[in-house]
């Protein structure tokens, strides 16, 4: 079995809750199609479980912010769901991979840069976010500090490290003093 982000490939079983072969889901039309290209600009991720060609769960989850529940800086899971329905592909409950998918969409959120890369993600093409890693002597050599925040080559993060709103705000900051 394999965690895999969802693709274009997976689009089809992933628009109708991975079960293809339920009338009831296909009488609800698009809806999914639609609330999935809504979301997925304003940060929806969504990681599928696939064993011999076949979606078998799925996770997907998004900014708290885009979330019915109140926070920030989190990612809200919108649905996890492992397939158990005897139509269809089968069972495949209680064989750990909903853990699988909770452990990758974790791992995935912890690696999305955070705060920063949220707060880049805002300001569209006119901010190249990069996440560097100094966990290599060469790289860490290279920048001479092993966790900091940058904009434009320059280290803004003195202290503890800054918020959400923060981070957006130095961003826009800079983006507004930009000539187009």
């Amino acid at each position: 079995m394999q965690i895999v982000d969802l693709t274009e490939k997976y689009y089809p079983i992933y628009f109708v809750c991975l079960e293809d072969w339920s009338d009831d889901i296909k009488e609800a039309g698009n809806h999914k199609e639609m609330w999935f290209n809504k979301f997925k600009e304003k940060g929806l991720r969504v990681k599928l479980a696939v064993e011999n060609e076949k979606v078998c769960g799925m996770i997907q989850y998004l900014p708290i912010e885009y979330s019915f529940v109140e926070g920030k800086e989190l990612y809200f899971i919108k649905c996890i769901w492992v397939h158990g329905h005897k139509q269809g592909i089968g069972n495949f409950q209680r064989r750990g991979i909903g853990t699988s998918l909770l452990n990758a969409a974790e791992k995935d959120v912890k690696n999305l840069g955070g705060k920063a890369k949220r707060a880049s993600l805002e300001f569209g093409r006119k901010v190249d976010f990069q996440k560097i890693s100094t966990t290599s002597k060469e790289t860490f050599n290279e920048w001479g500090i092993s966790d900091a925040f940058f904009i434009d080559g320059k280290n803004v993060r003195t202290g503890p490290p800054p918020s959400y709103e923060k981070i957006r705000k130095l961003i826009s900051k800079r983006v507004n003093g930009l000539k187009v």
